[in-house]
């Protein structure tokens, strides 16, 4: 009986202790071992954050690359260097570079394709699609209109448009309608208006103000023939600073042909001032621009690029083989001085 009941206590003991593993032998946590908790436990965190809070996203955009008259010159596609700041002197490096490049090119070409000649007849293009026109379905004549222009790269064509920069608020204090000849006549003289013929196109305008400011005087100013009228002369006052805008553009023209000439008549010096920076600052600023630029983006295809709209708040240099050697431009919103290379956005955002 005594020997059963030692049986019974060994067994009990077993089962209450025996399936226990033995206690482990505890230690104070090291360095790295509440380090590694710490950051395990900043991960788990980091993790649930995300999940109840988004990360924004970044909207995407197919820009297309315009070189205008020096497409030709392009021997590769370019890349685009992007970069956060510059130092003053790398910053006047680039100017100087652009500045000589476009003097060396302009002093190679005619002047229908030199860079200032392509953004003086983009703007031309601007002024002949904010033409006044009678609005006579709402009863007043409509002051701005958007300037669209057509691109064409490969088998698809893209439309362009932004708003033009001036209006002619002369406009708004009359809600009446024009007279319809007048406003044909208008549009007529400057539809096909091109920097070769823009003297005439001038004279025309110039004549059509003089001829309906007459036509109108002789109106009366009673009943239907006074809202016309009224309507005519608020129109024809806005059509003098339309044409103000043309005589503006007649004289850029002007001032471009003579430096033109000048640079004709200086192209050897001017090629000696581009050897002179070639030889001793261009690898300069090309070591600079390699080394440091915080993102490169290459062509998606010869004249697209993919930026996002972080991107796109940086500074952006185009990086383009000319001939044998690698130059570089910055990139403006709108039109640059020293370069007609422009990145524009002709479909809209890839992604929302």
């Amino acid at each position: 009986m005594v020997q059963l009941f030692s049986f019974l206590i060994v067994v009990t003991c077993i089962c209450i202790f025996g399936c226990k593993p033995p206690p482990e032998h505890t230690t104070l946590p090291t360095e790295d071992t509440k380090y590694t908790e710490v950051v395990q436990q900043k991960v788990e965190i980091s993790a649930e954050a995300e999940q109840v809070i988004p990360s924004p996203t970044s909207k995407e955009y197919s820009l297309s690359l315009l070189s205008g008259p020096w497409e030709k010159y392009l021997n590769v596609p370019p890349t685009i260097l992007i970069f956060n700041q510059f130092s003053k002197g790398i910053k006047e490096l680039l100017e100087e570079e652009q500045e000589l490049i476009k003097s060396v090119l302009d002093a190679n070409a005619d002047l229908a394709h030199t860079s200032e000649h392509s953004a003086l007849n983009d703007r031309l293009d601007q002024l002949k699609a904010a033409v006044p026109s009678a609005e006579t379905s709402s009863g007043y004549v409509r002051t701005r209109k958007h300037y669209k222009r057509t691109y064409i790269s490969g088998d698809t064509i893209y439309t362009n448009s932004y708003p033009y920069s001036s209006s002619y608020s002369v406009f708004y204090s009359k809600q009446k309608s024009s007279s319809p000849d007048l406003v044909r006549s208008v549009t007529g003289i400057v539809v096909n208006a091109s920097l070769d013929d823009i003297d005439q196109r001038i004279d025309a305008l110039q004549h059509t103000i003089s001829t309906w400011t007459r036509r109108t005087s002789t109106m009366s100013n009673n009943g239907t023939a006074g809202i016309m009228r009224d309507a005519n002369e608020a129109y024809i006052e806005g059509l003098k600073s339309y044409t103000l805008d043309f005589i503006e553009i007649r004289k850029a023209l002007n001032k471009i042909k003579q430096k033109q000439a000048q640079i004709t008549q200086n192209k050897e010096a001017i090629l000696q001032n581009w050897k002179t920076f070639e030889s001793s600052r261009l690898s300069v600023l090309k070591n600079y621009l390699e080394n440091n630029a915080i993102d490169i983006i290459d062509p998606v295809n010869k004249h697209n690029y993919a930026l996002n709209d972080a991107q796109l708040t940086n500074t952006l240099i185009l990086s383009c083989q000319i001939g044998p050697r690698v130059v570089y431009f910055e990139l403006a919103e709108h039109h640059h001085p020293d370069h007609p290379f422009m990145l524009v956005n002709l479909t809209g955002a890839n992604t929302e």
